[in-house]
């Protein structure tokens, strides 16, 4: 049987880009686990109670996660200058 894979490589660069409703799905909510964890530092901050360490490991350690996620659900990694000139896709 073979994998489905949510992310596929991008056309240009190095990383992935969402190709199944699994991968969009998954870079939604850290997306949005990424803004609500920022909104929350910021108004922290406001209030006197935030510092670098407790607002950037958290996000740290989310990002680390979504780009477990990519490189375990996704194609292999790897730097491309785009398509080549016989590539049809």
């Amino acid at each position: 049987m073979q994998r489905r894979l949510w992310f596929k490589a991008k056309t240009h660069g190095w990383g992935w880009t969402p190709a199944t409703w699994h991968g969009w799905l998954a870079t939604a909510i850290y997306a949005s686990a990424f803004g609500i964890w920022i909104a929350y530092w910021v108004r922290s901050a406001e209030a006197g109670d935030a510092s670098v360490l407790k607002g950037f490991a958290p996000l740290l350690l989310l990002t680390a996660g979504f780009v477990l996620l990519c490189w375990t659900k996704g194609e292999k990694p790897r730097w491309s200058w785009g398509r080549n000139k016989g590539d049809i896709r």
